[in-house]
């Protein structure tokens, strides 16, 4: 991947959005009538915390909550990944409501648009 190309991933709005695409293909649907967390106020203290942690990065968080639940995802791009793969590349994790991580995966933006897990 060039270094024009690369430096978009870093900026937030641009990996919000690959984020975005990502989760839409690797999870599945939310159920209906959950909305969209835009504060981290909104969130427990636990989540708070990993979402403070992403301002000033290059990584971005996404959260819902249907008021019984809450998914809460962080998306950070592997630059390093990227390179070696020649399109981009995330590092997705999943929190539960408190805090604890649940699942950490590497995403890959395929030539056809959609996302392909890597490995283990």
């Amino acid at each position: 991947m060039d270094t024009m190309r690369l430096k978009t991933l870093n900026n937030p709005r641009q990996t919000q959005v690959l984020l975005e695409g990502c989760l839409a293909v690797g999870r599945p649907a939310l159920p209906t009538g959950s909305c969209r967390i835009q504060s981290p106020e909104e969130l427990p203290p636990e989540l708070q915390r990993h979402a403070e942690s992403r301002l000033g990065s290059d990584g971005v968080w996404l959260a819902w909550s249907d008021r019984r639940r809450i998914w809460f995802f962080t998306g950070e791009p592997s630059l390093a990944l990227s390179r070696e793969r020649k399109q981009p590349v995330l590092n997705v994790r999943e929190y539960d409501e408190r805090g604890e991580l649940l699942e950490a995966a590497n995403w890959v933006l395929t030539n056809l648009g959609g996302w392909q897990r890597l490995g283990p």
